[in-house]
């Protein structure tokens, strides 16, 4: 049990590392606050053929980290090509993410057996902004790439002495 948790402490961390990189940005956009709410699903995916739009049909736009944040509850799946990770307070899950199209299909181990967000299908937005997560056991959850507000702490002022010139 020890060395399943190192290995899936090993795997978030490179993770997290990988997608911090990443080259997204929204430019300082301030985003809608989160209303809890998720959209009605549209029909399958890569139903009616080809698509335009931008999202649909390439799985490397479901790599990197997506958070969802709801008061100081914080959950974040993190997918790099055919590896996905889930991480919330209770419980880091890793596993393979098989991709199609704009689609992965969630297959992950928990360190908590009891854990709602180990097996799911995750859909990438026409858009490309926003990755909704519908669990098999658990809720459907909206995810993105804002970065996570955390309050930082006040840094206290202090009154450092200068050396004479000379």
């Amino acid at each position: 049990m020890r060395k399943a948790a190192q290995i899936t402490g090993a795997a978030l961390i490179a993770a997290v590392l990988m997608t911090g990189c990443s080259s997204e940005s929204d430019g300082g956009k301030e985003k809608d606050k989160e209303t809890g709410a998720t959209a009605p699903a549209s029909g399958k995916p890569g139903a009616g053929g080809g698509s335009a739009e931008p999202g649909a049909g390439d799985p490397a736009k479901l790599n990197g980290m997506w958070n969802r944040q709801k008061g100081n509850d914080i959950v974040r799946v993190t997918i790099m090509d055919t590896t996905a990770i889930s991480a919330s307070a209770g419980a880091v899950c890793s596993g393979p993410a098989t991709t199609s199209g704009a689609t992965a299909k969630l297959d992950l181990k928990c360190n908590a057996s009891d854990n709602t967000r180990a097996k799911g299908t995750a859909t990438l937005s026409a858009d490309g902004k926003k990755l909704t997560v519908s669990w098999d056991n658990g809720p459907t959850e909206d995810f993105t790439k804002d970065p996570i507000k955390v309050d930082m702490p006040k840094m206290p002022k202090i009154d450092v002495p200068t050396a004479p010139a000379g």
